[in-house]
């Protein structure tokens, strides 16, 4: 009897221990999970506005961002002689003109900054800056990086590429200065470099072929 009421007042029956009473969960009723923030070994993730909005997209390399986008005037920023985009289709520029002079810019260019010119060169959106100056704006907002000379061309090149609206001549004349670029790299690893099929890559690089008349058409 002695031993049996240790056991109640212990909380040991069977050769098991158990809780007393006033701790015991009620039957019917479940524990509540405990806070992610309270689990050990796990810890809470945050979901935000800003977080779900950010640009988490890694820079490209050997670009380094200076400055956030600031308005830049128009008549201090110059085209990149060295751009392999040549030709520009007005009626796209009329369509962006339009919407330019109803909406604004809404991405940014980008330029670097020639110190010995003291102008800003075009790296990325020629187009944006032909346009804004077609609708008559005075300045565009834009993204002043440096961009180390030997990365410079190669993204342009790359960037005008994988344009869907860059016609096939452009195109191919930029894959031609991308193998130069990569010190003459096979062109299978070209066309990897910048995501595109090898059947596309021939079928691009053959408008080089055609006579300079039916090329101007393209």
């Amino acid at each position: 009897m002695d031993q049996e009421h240790d056991d109640i007042l212990t909380g040991r029956t069977g050769g098991r221990s158990r809780r007393p009473a006033s701790q015991r969960q009620p039957k019917g009723e479940t524990r509540p999970e405990p806070e992610a923030a309270d689990r050990p070994g796990r810890s809470r993730r945050r979901f935000t506005v800003d977080a779900l909005f950010s640009d988490t997209r890694p820079q490209a390399v050997g670009v380094e961002d200076l400055v956030d986008a600031k308005e830049i005037q128009l008549d201090r920023i110059v085209p990149d002689p060295d751009q392999p985009r040549r030709t520009f289709d007005q009626d796209r520029l009329d369509e962006l003109a339009a919407s330019i002079a109803s909406e604004g810019v809404l991405q940014p260019i980008v330029v670097r900054y020639h110190a010995s010119s003291d102008r800003y060169i075009i790296v990325h959106g020629e187009r944006r800056f032909r346009a804004s100056s077609q609708a008559g704006r005075q300045s565009i907002p834009a993204l002043v990086r440096d961009v180390p000379e030997d990365r410079r061309l190669i993204q342009q090149l790359m960037e005008n590429i994988v344009r869907d609206d860059l016609n096939a001549v452009d195109r191919a004349r930029a894959l031609r200065m991308l193998k130069s670029q990569m010190n003459d790299a096979p062109w299978p690893e070209v066309a990897a470099e910048v995501g595109i099929r090898r059947s596309r890559l021939f079928q691009l690089l053959d408008t080089g072929k055609l006579p300079d008349v039916t090329q101007e058409r393209i």
